[in-house]
């Protein structure tokens, strides 16, 4: 059987198509008067977790609705994801879209890592 994604108290009906985390570096670079440069490694900002997917069948508007709702109440929450465990995590972008397709919506998010 396979494991479903969740964030809070939603459970993806079907995973997302697509998975991906972003790490980035933070890395800030200083010119002085004479022409020199230095370079300060920062160490690394929050990984960001996004994806993308789509809901279909007769209760695809309630699934948006439900994920969107949380969206909306902002605050830190648990992601499960099937591969990566359990993230806690700031819900920072959903963007959804429809096309011509019945009972069918398109949906991308975006998650940002919180401190542990």
């Amino acid at each position: 059987m396979q494991t479903l994604m969740k964030f809070r108290t939603f459970t993806w009906p079907n995973n997302p198509t697509k998975c991906h985390v972003t790490q980035k570096c933070r890395i800030v670079q200083h010119q002085y008067l004479n022409g020199l440069w230095c370079t300060q490694e920062f160490g690394y900002a929050p990984r960001i977790y996004s994806g993308e997917g789509v809901f279909f069948g007769d209760s695809a508007k309630a699934n948006l609705y439900s994920l969107l709702s949380l969206f909306r109440e902002g605050g830190i929450g648990l992601v499960r994801h099937p591969q990566w465990g359990n993230i806690n995590v700031y819900p920072q972008e959903l963007d959804y879209w429809l096309e011509p397709e019945e009972n069918c919506i398109h949906y991308r998010f975006s998650f940002l890592e919180a401190p542990i």
